[in-house]
């Protein structure tokens, strides 16, 4: 029988489903976000986090739902702030903001975090012009 809650602990990893990928967190707070296709955001394969992820479906763990549509749930190609070539970071990333991601070209997470705001920005104006419509 799958299990049917977003978390599972299974052995010494936590697992957390999110759209496209899971994130699995060991005790010493090591994190790795695996993706559907047995990728990790740590480069290796058969890492820990991928036998952690095979071994919780082995055992009737839920699938991570598919990705959706959306541009937040993908890393993008290069910064879209400055252009700047990036690389997943997990810690940025949740089940509602999408997938972190680090700008090679910034010393902190300024980028992801300007590119964040816009994005909310740009959808409370889309949310908004829709509410002023006029019913017809």
């Amino acid at each position: 029988m799958a299990n049917k809650q977003p978390r599972a602990v299974l052995e010494d990893a936590t697992i957390l489903l999110c759209a496209g990928y899971y994130l699995v967190r060991f005790p010493n707070m090591e994190t790795h976000l695996v993706m559907k296709d047995r990728q990790c955001s740590c480069g290796e394969s058969g890492c820990a986090g991928i036998l952690s992820v095979l071994n919780y479906l082995r055992h009737g763990g839920e699938r991570a739902p598919d990705q959706p549509l959306d541009e937040r749930y993908v890393l993008p190609l290069a910064c879209p702030v400055c252009g700047g070539n990036v690389h997943q970071k997990p810690s940025l990333g949740s089940p509602i903001r999408g997938m972190g991601w680090k700008c090679e070209t910034s010393e902190g997470d300024e980028h992801y975090w300007f590119y964040r705001g816009e994005w909310l920005i740009q959808k409370r104006r889309e949310l908004h012009d829709e509410e002023a419509q006029p019913c017809l």
